[in-house]
């Protein structure tokens, strides 16, 4: 498992040569649909800035840390 936090530099996995910085970390509601033996739950996701000052939410799941290379 990734320790991934604020100020972590990442990557998404699509995209390798474009590298960020996590600024936040949201927790969002989960939509309205059941899985069969569980239940919704919240959904977290990073706001990633890049150095063109553009930002992006991705999903944890979609982030490598760019400073483990």
């Amino acid at each position: 498992m990734q320790n991934l936090k604020v100020g972590t530099p990442v990557y998404h996995y699509m995209n390798m040569r474009k590298v960020g910085t996590i600024v936040r970390i949201e927790q969002l509601q989960a939509e309205a649909r059941w899985m069969t033996g569980g239940t919704p739950s919240v959904r977290r996701v990073a706001v990633v800035r890049f150095a063109d000052g553009t930002e992006q939410t991705y999903n944890f799941g979609d982030l490598m840390r760019a400073d483990l290379d």
